[in-house]
């Protein structure tokens, strides 16, 4: 998309490669939809697949909510996922969020690693214990989850419509770095980063989920930041403690503001 090219005109999907995705999903996870969802979702997997091959873009943004869903009939959760987790790209943004893709680029850079797409959504009864829990629908790669959870589900707010699939799942255990770069409300770009641990936690909910133990201290600067300054509510999660790396990345990208937390 340097020189502002478009996919070319004519493009088409492998039809025999819709059976082979459809059987390495089931091999790999546990699978609670029917082979129709699975066709449809790896039809629109496979068009961006193709579409992504020829822009050789290394991210993309999608208006998956509610955009596909009102004009296509698809949820296309499980589709950013496999482009992430079958390298098509490496920083995946729901909802249009644009900013959010080019952070987890620039994380993936840092750390060799692909990104998640997640929520900033406090658990209730953690306040005392430093952690922060991280929430989205099921968009996150099968790399970033606990082996052996992962579950292929019906998106759960389009329930009534059974058209495509989510893959849910805790996130692993580990190091990792949240990160957001967003334009604040005098027009400069900031980026916020906060270095935490993944510890997971046993949680009655669907989606991906991630329990992130930064310590109280820390957990309530970052909380008086997100609210008191209206941070969006996506963030990128990558693997591996590379703030250090992103904060000289804002410097030669164009003092972009940096927020530590």
């Amino acid at each position: 998309m340097k020189n502002c090219e478009y996919p070319a005109r004519g493009l088409k999907i492998n039809q025999n490669e819709i059976q082979e995705e459809i059987d390495r999903i089931k091999n790999q996870l546990e699978v609670k939809v029917n082979d129709k969802t699975l066709i449809n979702a790896t039809k629109a997997y496979l068009a961006y697949k193709e579409i992504i091959k020829h822009t050789g873009a290394e991210g993309a943004v999608f208006r998956c909510a509610p955009e596909w869903q009102e004009k296509y009939n698809l949820v296309i959760c499980g589709v950013i996922s496999e482009l992430i987790d079958n390298g098509i790209i490496y920083s995946g943004g729901c909802e249009g969020d644009v900013y959010n893709t080019l952070t987890g680029l620039v994380q993936f850079y840092a750390s060799g690693y692909p990104t998640a797409c997640l929520d900033w959504i406090d658990k209730p009864g953690a306040s005392g214990r430093g952690r922060y829990t991280l929430l989205h629908c099921g968009n996150a790669c099968k790399g970033m989850l606990i082996p052996g959870r992962g579950v292929v589900d019906y998106h759960q707010v389009w329930l009534e419509n059974q058209v495509g699939y989510t893959i849910e799942g805790p996130i692993k255990k580990g190091n990792v770095t949240l990160s957001r770069l967003r334009e604040n409300r005098d027009g400069q770009l900031e980026l916020l980063i906060v270095e935490a641990n993944s510890v997971t936690d046993e949680m009655e909910i669907r989606g991906n989920y991630g329990v992130v133990e930064i310590g109280e201290e820390r957990l309530k600067r970052l909380e008086y930041e997100l609210n008191e300054n209206g941070w969006p509510h996506h963030l990128s999660l990558g693997w591996g403690h590379h703030g250090g790396i992103l904060k000289k990345a804002s410097k030669f990208l164009g003092k972009i503001k940096v927020v530590s937390i």
